[in-house]
């Protein structure tokens, strides 16, 4: 039977019969005999279709497409097995040609602009959903899918009129309330967020995106368990190993001290295969990367083959080539972009308000790229120091490469590192001829292939530690950053206590089991002493209470206070407290700066990893290595003499602001200086390599 005729009958009759099978296989006998007829590889494509073989039909309809190419209906049934087939850029191409040929209706762009969105191409997305709210102009569906993509983008002031039109169109669609109240939450304003969220959670329809937005805001609210309540409740909605709610439940299971489960939820996301945004990918990355820095036996080079991931993740990232510099001069006045999320009230800002405050003018211009969608009386009095600012919320990385290229950076600077709200895929893309990574924000090596150098110092990054790198060290003479205490702060206190209390005022998700071990055996050493711990986590009872279960045969000797009102009025802490305890797994900065300039002592252990040895070189540039140990046994037993010791204590009140003062710790103009001659030497390297 090679009549084409009969086989199409046959085939025909076959697939009313129900013979789907035989359908089939008349259906390629026919496309054999007959290849270049499109209505042919239209009726495999039906026959697949019923088959469920969508990855196949969508094949065979887009076969006829290019053999009818102005046949509207094949296009669309090609566009719709796309979609089915998780393959949203052939869907976005063949409803593209129906727009070019005029045929599209707003149906076919509702579905190209959905199709856009699912493959990536964001613009383009919004582009065409901004279109169709031109044909549907009161669509509540179309204004949510369109704020999602602006906020995705940074481009939330954009999303907000979107959002509160829909909801006075409908008060309760659960994607609107979602949506607004991530705005708010990006906006700072976390109550009304919370309010937002919780109404959509308590909709029958609430989903996995209005659980997570929820569990968002409480966090922020420092409500850690009930955060981690509404993440469990997204995930037992989701797919097993969705990268959105591990991303989320990561940081709420991290603030508990649940380090283990929160790296078992990011593994299962990066091993399980799912089309997600490159953003996504790096933030689910950066966070494994941050979960591990609480991993107290990690040894660095597993450290620096995890951190690669990062850049393996980014491949579709294409470097720039170096722009035209003004001039290769190596001597000229050099351009100097600092790019960070912490250009506000928080704790690196300790260490970076002075480096912008105290840059030499006369060799360096100074622009900072602020990731800051709240600016704050710190953001203010840094954004008066640089010479130039340019707020970065709502600037996609295509936008704020061009941005950096334009302004002409020569070195530009990280400093969040794999922290929130980070911008390491702008530097992925290298805008500037010199980028440098820093261990300001964040501890750890990256891993991002883009970085020409990571500033270290002798202490934190010591000879011999470069196997915890995948970036080149560049070794400043004394310490990474100065620190810069607030004014406000009072003086300390005339004497040390009567009692013998430890504190610890770090974060709580740094003390393991282990340095729990440790505290006991301290406890044990001086009879009668106590251990005091404050952190903004226990104004959460549940979450106090959870700590006091961790804390085990100890917890009768250790008081947990919170820190209502904010630090600003619980200094007194430092009055009370004898000695500070820095968290031997994973050391402090602030958590130990500032108790030195509230002239409490502080004990550390300098370990093998570079987040193990903050507190050491603190200390050390402080003038006081003797509170440096190099093994948990001399941790204690430094911690054990140093309470005892009465005379020392108030000595220590009463010089160690001075101390602190003298030393490089304090001495911002020194410091800075020390990196500007580092910029200039990595300058003229790039001079020397790009110049010839």
């Amino acid at each position: 039977m090679d009549d084409p005729r009969q086989i199409l009958a046959a085939a025909l009759s076959a697939r009313q019969s129900g013979d789907l099978g035989s359908a089939l296989t008349l259906g390629r006998r026919l496309a054999a005999v007959l290849p270049d007829e499109p209505a042919v590889h239209g009726f495999l494509g039906e026959v697949l279709t019923d088959l469920g073989d969508t990855r196949e039909a969508m094949e065979a309809f887009v076969r006829a497409t290019e053999l009818a190419p102005s046949d509207a209906g094949l296009r669309r049934a090609a566009a719709l097995l796309a979609v089915a087939a998780g393959r949203p850029e052939v869907a976005a191409g063949q409803l593209g040609v129906l727009a070019a040929m005029g045929e599209e209706t707003p149906d076919d762009l509702a579905n190209r602009a959905d199709a856009l969105a699912a493959a990536g191409k964001t613009e383009t997305a919004i582009a065409s959903y901004e279109k169709l709210l031109t044909h549907w102009p009161d669509s509540v569906d179309v204004m949510v899918a369109l704020s999602s993509l602006l906020i995705q983008t940074r481009r939330s002031d954009e999303a907000e009129p979107l959002l509160r039109k829909a909801l006075a169109i409908n008060p309760d669609d659960v994607g609107a309330l979602t949506n607004l109240s991530l705005v708010l939450l990006m906006r700072g304003e976390a109550d009304a967020a919370l309010a937002l969220g919780r109404r959509a959670a308590a909709l029958p329809t609430a989903d996995v995106a209005a659980l997570l937005a929820l569990a968002k805001s409480e966090h922020r609210l420092g409500h850690a368990v009930a955060a981690l309540e509404a993440a469990g409740r997204a995930e037992s909605l989701a797919k097993p190993g969705d990268a959105y709610v591990a991303d989320t439940t990561a940081s709420m299971l991290t603030a508990l001290g649940r380090v283990d489960e929160a790296l078992e939820r990011l593994r299962l996301a990066l091993d399980t295969p799912q089309d997600i945004p490159p953003s996504i990918r790096s933030s689910v990355l950066g966070k494994l990367l941050f979960c591990l820095q609480y991993q107290p036996d990690l040894e660095p080079a597993r450290m620096v083959d995890e951190a690669r991931k990062w850049s393996r993740a980014a491949a579709e990232v294409v470097p720039l080539r170096p722009r035209a510099a003004t001039s290769w001069d190596p001597g000229r006045r050099l351009k100097i972009g600092y790019v960070s999320a912490d250009f506000r009230e928080h704790a690196c800002a300790y260490l970076i308000e002075p480096i912008i405050r105290h840059h030499d003018r006369s060799v360096v211009e100074v622009h900072c790229y602020a990731e800051v969608p709240v600016e704050d009386a710190v953001t203010r009095r840094i954004r008066a120091d640089a010479d130039h600012w340019l707020q970065t919320t709502g600037l996609d990385d295509a936008t704020l490469v061009d941005a950096i290229r334009s302004d002409g950076i020569d070195v530009l600077v990280d400093l969040s590192g794999h922290t929130s709200d980070n911008r390491l895929l702008v530097f992925a893309h290298r805008p500037a001829p010199v980028q440098v990574a820093t261990l300001i924000g964040y501890a750890a090596t990256t891993g991002v292939a883009a970085f020409d150098c990571l500033l270290g110092d002798p202490y934190l990054t010591p000879p011999g530690c470069e196997e915890g790198f995948s970036e080149p060290i560049h070794r400043l003479p004394r310490i990474i950053a100065p620190f810069l205490p607030r004014g406000d702060w009072s003086e300390p206190a005339s004497e040390a206590p009567a009692d013998i209390v430890f504190a610890c005022v770090s974060d709580p998700a740094r003390v393991d089991g282990g340095t729990i071990a440790l505290w006991e055996r301290l406890l044990e050493a001086v009879p009668g002493s106590r251990i005091l711990t404050k952190h903004n986590l226990f104004d959460d009872p549940a979450a106090r209470e959870g700590w006091r279960q961790k804390l085990g045969a100890i917890s009768g000797k250790v008081d947990v206070e919170g820190i209502p009102g904010g630090w600003a009025g619980n200094m007194d802490v430092y009055a009370r407290s004898s000695v500070v305890l820095d968290p031997p797994r994973h050391s402090g900065g602030t958590s130990v700066l500032i108790p030195l300039w509230m002239g409490v002592p502080v004990v550390a252990l300098s370990g093998r990893n570079s987040w193990q040895r903050t507190g050491a070189t603190i200390l050390a540039n402080a003038g006081l290595p003797d509170l440096i140990a190099r093994d948990e046994q001399e941790y204690v037993a430094i911690a054990a003499r140093l309470a005892t010791d009465r005379p020392r204590l108030d000595r220590l009140r009463r010089d160690l602001r001075e101390q602190m003062r003298r030393s490089p710790v304090c001495d911002a103009p020194l410091v800075v200086g020390d990196i500007e001659a580092a910029y200039r030497s990595l300058w003229r390297e790039a001079c020397a390599r790009y110049g010839s």
